[in-house]
């Protein structure tokens, strides 16, 4: 996700001074917009990582996590690309059967010929939505509307399917505007202000363009520059923001595994709470502009956009029994 910084071509300061306690972090009535949310985009590596990060959830009010399935790259940093894929999946459909609040997104390599029969498979056993790995840079192996991709978007649209599409669309844009023109009733939530932070007149377009698109706030790994990005032009996003309030999402994108406990979920969620809803915050000691979003805005990215991206996959189901 070096994409961060290699699209703005600069890093910004964070906020210069000294803040006062009350804005480095959102208030408690600010975090009571917690209540109802969904969080669109976070990863687990074990049972015991998914019950935390749950329990969290359930400590803060918030009603659903999306979770999607993982590899051992994105999960350990290292390991073959989609190396250990199918277990990650196998345990979110499970836990999904335990805890209502999580909605298990199946992944699959679109590459493979079998991606359409895995998908299958995994709806089958109570996936409720799909994610892409595939306009990853490092997962990238051909074009994002090559036919076995797009058999596979075109599956996810039949069944109902909403995806979450990690895409560098500084590099494949033209390839991911295809499968958005082709593929209408696919509801897509691309991450990470779908990698053009820096460039919100281009993100103005693709959301009037694409009523089927959704972005989410989240930056993972990258978490300080993307603050720092946003800090930078708080201004012009707050804009693309009001104007297309209906079509951004809340997450964190975390990576929850054994070194990451309760205290330190809630620090990222609250930070990406903040990061919308304050007029400054702090996180890790760094203190950043907000976006000062009024809450009625705020609520609407935590309650109401997910639900109408997730469509049918935002109601509570059981999963099939193993073999059906």
């Amino acid at each position: 996700m070096a994409w961060l910084i290699g699209l703005c071509g600069c890093a910004a300061s964070p906020v210069a001074g000294t803040a006062a306690e009350g804005s480095r972090r959102p208030a408690p009535s600010t975090m009571a917009l917690l209540r109802g949310a969904t969080s669109a985009h976070e990863h687990a590596r074990s049972a015991a990582d998914v019950e935390r990060l749950l329990a969290t959830a359930r400590r803060l009010g918030i009603e659903r996590v999306v979770i999607v399935g993982s590899d051992r790259r994105t999960l350990e940093g290292q390991g073959e690309l989609y190396g250990g894929l199918d277990h990650n999946n196998a345990l979110l459909v499970a836990a999904a059967g335990q805890d209502p609040r999580v909605i298990p997104f199946a992944a699959v390599d679109p590459t493979r010929p079998a991606a359409l029969a895995r998908l299958e498979h995994w709806i089958d056993r109570g996936a409720r939505g799909l994610k892409l790995y595939s306009g990853h840079a490092l997962f990238y192996r051909e074009p994002l509307d090559a036919p076995r991709a797009m058999a596979l978007y075109r599956l996810a649209e039949d069944r109902g399917l909403p995806l979450v599409f990690h895409v560098n669309t500084a590099r494949y844009g033209a390839e991911f505007e295809r499968v958005l023109q082709q593929h209408r009733d696919l509801r897509v939530n691309c991450p990470h202000f779908c990698l053009q932070l820096t460039r919100p007149d281009r993100l103005r377009r693709w959301l009037e363009r694409y009523p089927n698109l959704w972005l989410d706030v989240s930056f993972g790994f990258y978490v300080h520059q993307g603050f720092r990005l946003v800090s930078e032009d708080r201004g012009a996003l707050r804009r693309l923001i009001l104007r297309h309030a209906d079509r951004f999402l809340w997450s964190a994108d975390l990576v929850v595994d054994e070194t990451l406990d309760q205290a330190g979920i809630v620090a990222a969620w609250r930070a990406y709470l903040a990061m919308l809803a304050a007029r400054e915050f702090e996180h890790e000691g760094r203190r950043y502009h907000g976006l000062d979003l009024p809450p009625a805005v705020v609520r609407q990215i935590l309650v109401d956009n997910p639900r109408a991206w997730l469509g049918d996959a935002a109601k509570t189901k059981q999963n099939q029994p193993a073999g059906r």
